[in-house]
């Protein structure tokens, strides 16, 4: 299924699961940032097409990437990244966000959100109970956006909302990719805990 749409409003939500691939394309300040948000969380993959980003396909995480709309080459090679499985092992997964914000924030607040996000993520990794999984990545996407990790919370949030939507085998791919990408993200803020 095709869709084209002028908004990220014009697709609605229902729909919104029945699509392998979004494709931003335009400038972010024509449309409100909470409406492609909603697309960000809920959609398998996310192609963002923007004047300035690169000429070929630049893959930001297993869900998104960037592309320039100025090459039409580079847009189909996106394309073909989404649509094609990628494999959960393929080196380091990395995040935009940044953890180096980290140092300005107390020491006793790091590790209460450091000790707070291990226990979720142990309960993600242990549990196959579905409640308990989408309890985690619900707290787990607030803590984290609370702390500026925004792209990692989108990822929990959208986790949370596929596995109500379609349960908990069916992203277990993308679990295991969040679980290796927490894992990477709380050792590098240990490190700035010094512990």
């Amino acid at each position: 299924m095709t869709t084209a749409c002028h908004h990220p409003t014009g697709i609605r939500q229902d729909r919104l699961q029945k699509f392998q691939v979004v494709v931003l394309c335009g400038p972010k300040t024509s449309w409100n940032p909470k409406d492609e948000n909603r697309l960000v969380a809920g959609a398998a993959s996310i192609i963002e097409c923007e004047a300035d980003h690169p000429l070929q396909p630049k893959v930001i995480n297993a869900r998104i990437i960037e592309v320039s709309w100025r090459s039409l080459q580079g847009l189909f090679d996106a394309l073909q990244l989404a649509v094609q499985p990628r494999p959960a092992n393929s080196g380091r997964i990395s995040s935009t966000d940044d953890v180096a914000h980290f140092q300005q924030i107390p020491a006793p607040i790091r590790t209460a959100f450091l000790e707070s996000a291990r226990s979720s993520l142990a309960i993600i990794k242990s549990s196959k109970n579905r409640k308990d999984v989408q309890r985690e990545l619900h707290n787990l996407s607030g803590s984290l956006r609370f702390f500026d990790l925004t792209e990692l919370s989108i990822r929990c949030a959208g986790l949370e909302n596929g596995i109500n939507h379609d349960g908990l085998m069916h992203h277990a791919h993308s679990l295991l990719a969040l679980e290796l990408q927490l894992d990477q993200l709380l050792e590098e803020i240990r490190t700035l805990n010094g512990r």
